[in-house]
C-alpha cells in the first residue's frame, strides 16, 4: 500500500517519535504531518508540511500545494525525504542513543 501512495499523512494530536512519519519519509513520500511532533521544518527542507491542528486552512493549502505539485518537483520533494530518512538513520549519534536507551 505504501508503495501505490505519493504522500504520507498523520495529522496527529502528538508522537513522542512517529515511527509513521519516519517510515513515509523512508519510502521517499513527502509527509503532511502536525506540528506536534518531532519533525519540524518540514517544508523548508522541501519534504512535507508540519502544520498547526488549529489552521485547518494551512491543512487545506498543503493539500493543494501536493495535488498541484507537478513531477519534477513531486520527484525533488520525494527524493530528498528518502535522503533525509536516510541520513537520519544513518546517524552514528542517533544509533549510540538508541543502544544507550538499553543498556
Amino acid at each position: 500500500a505504501i508503495q501505490q501512495a505519493h504522500f504520507s499523512t498523520l495529522p496527529t494530536l502528538g508522537e513522542n517519535f512517529g515511527h509513521a512519519i519516519f517510515e513515509g519519509l523512508l519510502a521517499g513520500l513527502p509527509v503532511l504531518i502536525s506540528d506536534r511532533t518531532p519533525w519540524r521544518g518540514l517544508e523548508a527542507r522541501e519534504i512535507g508540511w508540519d502544520l498547526p491542528l488549529e489552521q485547518p486552512e494551512a491543512f487545506v493549502r498543503a493539500i493543494q500545494q501536493a495535488v498541484d505539485m507537478d513531477q519534477e518537483t513531486y520527484d525533488r520533494w520525494s527524493r530528498k525525504a528518502w535522503e533525509y530518512a536516510r541520513d537520519f538513520k544513518n546517524d552514528p549519534a542517533l544509533l549510540e542513543q538508541t543502544r544507550a536507551l538499553f543498556v
